[in-house]
């Protein structure tokens, strides 16, 4: 018989007594605690081999309650397997991935359906990665990609990275940590995604999950321990430049190449780590080398089926082509990507419109830069790239300026400045500084260039950014000369005043 539960009281003798009662309560009973991790290892192999054997199966996919158990143990059994048969694996994920795309569970209120199809598509892309085929692990990525941005997911791992204290660190070895190899997939697809949001909040995650992987060097199979850690150093590569930390990037960038070729499929990657390089060579102005090499990253990027880093990459050589004064074939760079708009993520497509409206407005095609700069800061907003958030503020300041309008240009471009140093983008908030310091110059504000010019000049020589820093001391040159100039006029005045003409 049942008894009564008790009730939990602030004293501890009754809290004691509430236990004992409890424990009592249900000796004897048998708890549903449903199937057993082992049965359903069991169950999951003996359904892939119905599936293998006739192309369907006597479990109702369409009823949660009865599969989804099953398909989890189905998941749980690809992964064992996935090293030892890669083909097979592949085979299956994708057939039974097709099955379940066919079905839909009502009340999912955790979206448990969307996380069965992504584990399928995780065992799928890590098959094809053991089995060397790049371009099909790339669309196997691509299509993890899309159901990770769309689930219930993506909010738990966001959760975890803003959280203070992160699941996936530890400091008592005892207490249990990450052991699903998905989990620490998903938390890097997440900071990839991110360096645009929040910077140094990426940098400092993407340190721990790159400290914990190489303190536990056995956590994982090797196929995905290496990738995991080349991928965590590869972000954090690409991520230094963004938070003023420049003299770790080409470091971290080494230990991601050596790492992915101790894997298998080292090729997309690398090229990822190449593009990653030569975008920072056009941030040192390297403009030549870059356009140079810009169409074989195009086409590495084509056959290796990586969508998404093609755009990205023709983002960076129409801004490489735009620098070098080349701006109609900036433009013909982006024309593919703005004519199959559809095809391009809203977030990519903001900036692909912020550079086309920056070319714009450089050509003097005021009205449809601001056209192309409004739609993008919408698109940006609503991606939460707040980067390019504040590269657009800086672009329709440049407007302003060609117009006359110099107090709002620099109100435009204060706020793109206090927006970067917000995200921690020193170099970034420097260069502000000193598009500001120009306008007070062309404003006749030498004093209050000089201040920004001052504050700008460290930063720049911290970051190692010569050819920045020679252009600032040059700028300051020349505000030190109009303020003499100034005070020598002014001096004039004095000593000769104007005639008396009563």
């Amino acid at each position: 018989m049942i008894l009564k539960e008790a009730t939990i009281s602030s004293t501890e003798a009754n809290l004691l007594d509430m236990i004992r009662t409890w424990v009592t309560s249900w000796d004897g009973l048998d708890l549903p605690i449903g199937t057993s991790v082992y049965d359903l290892m069991r169950l999951g192999r003996a359904l892939r081999q119905q599936i293998a054997a006739h192309g369907r199966v006597d479990v109702d996919l369409h009823d949660q309650n009865e599969s989804a158990d099953l398909l989890h143990g189905v998941c749980r059994s690809l992964m064992d397997d996935c090293a030892d048969f890669p083909r097979e694996v592949l085979d299956e994920a994708r057939a039974i991935k097709g099955l379940l795309e066919a079905v839909r569970w009502k009340d999912d209120i955790y979206d448990e359906h969307k996380e069965l199809l992504s584990s399928l598509t995780f065992c799928a892309w890590r098959s094809t990665r053991i089995l060397g085929l790049p371009a099909d692990a790339q669309r196997w990525e691509a299509e993890y990609l899309h159901l990770f941005r769309d689930s219930l997911q993506l909010k738990a791992t966001a959760a975890a990275c803003q959280s203070g204290a992160p699941w996936w660190v530890t400091d008592n070895e005892s207490q249990p940590v990450v052991t699903e190899p998905e989990t620490i997939f998903q938390l890097l697809l997440y900071l990839q995604d991110s360096k645009e949001t929040a910077p140094e909040l990426v940098a400092k995650r993407t340190y721990e999950v790159h400290d914990f992987l190489r303190l536990r060097d056995t956590a994982f199979p090797s196929d995905l321990q290496y990738f995991f850690l080349g991928e965590s150093a590869r972000i954090l590569g690409s991520v230094m430049k963004y938070v003023g930390r420049p003299r770790e990037v080409e470091g971290w960038l080494e230990q991601a190449e050596a790492y992915f070729h101790r894997g298998p499929n080292p090729a997309p990657q690398l090229a990822r780590i190449k593009a990653h390089r030569l975008a920072l060579l056009y941030q040192l102005n390297g403009w030549e080398l870059v356009c140079q090499a810009a169409p074989g990253i195009d086409r590495m990027f084509s056959t290796f089926a990586m969508e998404e880093d093609r755009v990205k990459w023709r983002i960076v050589w129409a801004a490489t082509l735009k620098l070098a004064g080349k701006f109609d074939e900036a433009l013909d760079v982006l024309k593919p990507l703005l004519e199959s708009r559809a095809r391009v993520r809203p977030e990519l497509l903001g900036w692909v419109l912020l550079q086309a409206g920056d070319i714009h407005q450089i050509c003097g095609d005021h009205s449809r830069a601001i056209e192309e700069l409004t739609e993008a800061a919408q698109l940006l907003r609503e991606g939460a790239q707040f980067t390019g958030l504040a590269e657009v503020s800086a672009t329709i300041s440049y407007v302003f300026r060609s117009h006359g309008m110099l107090s709002q240009a620099i109100e435009l471009l204060e706020s793109s400045r206090k927006d970067h140093k917000r995200l921690g983008m020193k170099w970034n908030e420097a260069y502000k500084r000193m598009l500001i310091a120009e306008t007070f110059l062309a404003m006749g504000r030498a004093h209050d260039a000089e201040i920004e010019i001052r504050a700008a000049l460290p930063i720049l020589e911290e970051q190692a950014m010569v050819a920045d820093a020679l252009a600032a001391a040059s700028l300051l040159r020349e505000a030190l000369q109009k303020q003499k100039l100034d005070e020598r006029f002014l001096g004039d005045g004095r000593d000769h005043p104007s005639p008396n003409t009563k």
